[in-house]
């Protein structure tokens, strides 16, 4: 009789060492909570109300700096600083300051020669030089690209249309040096 005993124990350690390791196992094994998101719909300009913008949910693993979907009321009227590819995440660090810090756009048409050779795309930065009587100078510095399109003048011609996202002083200011001099858009390294 007292063998049965010896048995019956160790059956019985076995199932509370097999119940463990199950525990044990469901336990590392239990899939990472997922959280919905905002991520960009489309390729996302900077300087562009984000009200204005395509704007998707995905669910994703919870990291620190993401937009969470259920704060999108947040983001009326802000924009973003960076461009933003298609399916890539919203970061709290990617936004523009508030409204007062959100950026117009003002269009001009320029000679390749004038515009990094045409070879700008949404998204870049440029420097905007004025060349005028007194020498050459530096206007503006780190301004985003929305879009660029080479070959839009009449009868061949190769003039680049930009749109640059400036707020209404810079606006002016870059009016005004076209009008007095020439402007040049110097790219940044991508």
């Amino acid at each position: 009789m007292r063998r049965r005993l010896r048995i019956d124990a160790r059956f019985a350690i076995a199932g509370v060492l097999a119940l463990a390791a199950a525990l044990a196992v469901m336990t590392l094994t239990r899939p990472v909570e997922r959280i919905p998101v905002l991520v960009a719909g489309a390729f996302l300009p900077p300087g562009i109300p984000l009200d204005d913008l395509p704007i998707e949910e995905r669910s994703v693993e919870p990291l620190e700096g993401l937009v969470p979907a259920d704060q999108r009321a947040e983001l009326a009227g802000r924009s973003l600083s960076v461009p933003l590819e298609a399916g890539s995440p919203i970061l709290w660090s990617m936004l523009a300051p508030g409204e007062a810090g959100q950026a117009d756009a003002l269009a001009v048409t320029l000679e390749p020669g004038n515009a990094a050779q045409g070879d700008l795309r949404p998204g870049d930065l440029v420097d905007v030089y004025v060349s005028d009587d007194e020498g050459t100078s530096r206007i503006a510095a780190g301004i985003s690209v929305i879009d660029a399109d080479t070959g839009g003048g009449g009868f061949g011609g190769s003039d680049v249309a930009v749109l640059l996202a400036v707020d209404a002083p810079l606006a002016q200011q870059i009016i005004s040096a076209m009008h007095t001099g020439s402007i040049d858009l110097v790219r940044r390294a991508r």
